[in-house]
Parts: C-alpha cells; structure tokens; sequence
C-alpha cells in the first residue's frame, strides 16, 4: 500500500480524494448558507405578515368601534332632538291652547240631588245633625197627641246619621232625637192615614185612598206645597215642590184627626182646590 501510494498513480488518487471531500464541504457551506438566507427571509416575510395582520385587526375594531360610537352619538342626538322637539311643541301647545270650561250647573251635584231635581223644585237641603227644629221623641209624642194621632205606637224607622233602626217603637225619651217618626190614623169614614213628622213637619198619606185611586201619581195631604223629605243615604233633610208627574199635593188648613174626619174621598181627589 505505502509503495502504491508513493506512486504517481497513488498520489493522483489521494489528490482526487482530498478535492472530492474540499468541493463537498464548499457545496454543504453553500446549502447551508442558502438556508439560513431562505429562513431569515421567511422569518421577516413572516413578520411582517403578522404585524399587518395585526395592524389591520386593530384597524378594523377601531373602525368598527368608531362607527358604533358614531351609531350611539348619532341615537342619542336623535332622541335628544325628539325629545327636545316634543318638549317644544308641548310648550307651544300650553302656550297657545285655551282652557276649556266644562263647570254646569250640575257640577258638584250629587247623584241624589240630581234626582230631586228630575222630579221636584228643590227649595232647600237641610243636614239632619244640623237642624234646630228636630224634635225628640217626648216632643213629639206631645205633637200627636195634640192633634188627636194617638190611636197607635209611635216609630222611628232610622237613627241619627241614617241608620236602618227597623221600625222602631219610640219611648217617650226627652233626649233622644230620630230624623223622621210616623204612626197611623183611622179616620171615622174607614180611610187609613200614614202620619209621618219630618224635622217637625206633619204630613198625611192617605193608604186606601192611594190603593184605588186613579190619578195619574200618588197624593200626599199636607199644611203646604212644599214638602220635607227625609233621605238616609246622606241623612239630609230636602224640602221640596214635586211635579205633578211625581207627586200631587192636596192642601188642608190643618192636618189633625178632626180634618181627615171631615175629608171625603171626592174632596181629596179634587186637590187642587
């Protein structure tokens, strides 16, 4: 081996050898300096991707941001001028609008007056807790029997403010008051009176005359055209002329049992006179 390689033959192959493995180093640096450039570049190429794509995300929320704002400022100066135009106008409209008068007559009626006035000439309203002229129950006990009711019990159907007392019998108390009292009254001619006293009024309802009577409405005997009322649901006293539609009136002197005595049929049918 060491004659051969002392030869020319021996030494040419060892020069090839040592070439090959110099040009195969050469090529090897060569690659991997290409790769590393390929690299390099990728990473900047790669780079600068990320940043615009970064730059174009944070682009498009600020844009996207911006016009939401704008969408929101945009809202909100439209509501702000809907409002402010509303207001205006409501103002305009206070401004130049009248007052409209609704107040009648009737107004501050209530139901119940309204009703005596469909059916009668109110004269006055009385409040029962009020009135001087009440009398109680010895008064008028002492009234009856001074003109000559004293036939039957005398009742109350309601206490002081209204309340049903359910028919009553009075006891003669000199305290205690009631809004209306009544008895009957049997006159000689067979008729039957209801003897009612309101706020110290007497008044006359003839039953059996009423029960066959053919009058257009039912006759109450009274000392005056105007007659007293007593209401329980406002424990009011209201003093009244009825129309003849609703009510007719016949006019005596006196109402006591001498005079329902003395008073036919034919003279209370004839109540105008």
């Amino acid at each position: 081996m060491k004659k051969f390689l002392s030869t020319t033959m021996g030494r040419i192959l060892i020069g090839f050898i040592v070439m090959t493995v110099i040009v195969d180093i050469c090529i090897a640096a060569v690659v991997f300096v290409k790769m590393n450039g390929m690299n390099d570049a990728a990473t900047v190429v790669l780079q600068e991707n990320s940043e615009t794509s970064v730059h174009m995300r944070d682009s498009t929320n600020n844009e996207t941001s911006d016009e939401s704002d704008r969408t929101e400022i945009s809202q909100e100066e439209s509501i702000q001028a809907t409002t402010t135009a509303t207001s205006e106008t409501a103002q305009e409209s206070e401004e130049t609008s009248e007052p409209i008068e609704t107040t009648t007559e009737t107004e501050d009626l209530s139901e119940e007056e309204l009703y005596y006035q469909s059916i009668s000439t109110v004269i006055s309203v009385i409040k029962a807790d009020e009135s001087s002229d009440m009398q109680t129950e010895a008064e008028v006990a002492e009234l009856l029997q001074s003109l000559g009711f004293d036939q039957y019990p005398i009742i109350y159907d309601y206490y002081m403010g209204g309340k049903f007392a359910d028919s009553q019998e009075t006891t003669n108390d000199p305290d205690s008051k009631r809004p209306k009292y009544k008895t009957y009254f049997r006159s000689d001619s067979g008729n039957v009176y209801t003897i009612s006293v309101f706020n110290g009024v007497v008044m006359a309802y003839p039953v059996s005359f009423n029960m066959e009577s053919d009058l257009k409405a039912e006759l109450v005997i009274s000392e005056s055209k105007e007659l007293t009322i007593y209401s329980s649901k406002s424990d009011q006293y209201y003093v009244i002329i009825p129309f003849e539609s609703n009510t007719l009136v016949k006019v005596i002197d006196k109402i006591d049992a001498e005079s329902l005595n003395n008073l036919t049929n034919e003279e209370i049918k004839d109540y105008k006179n």
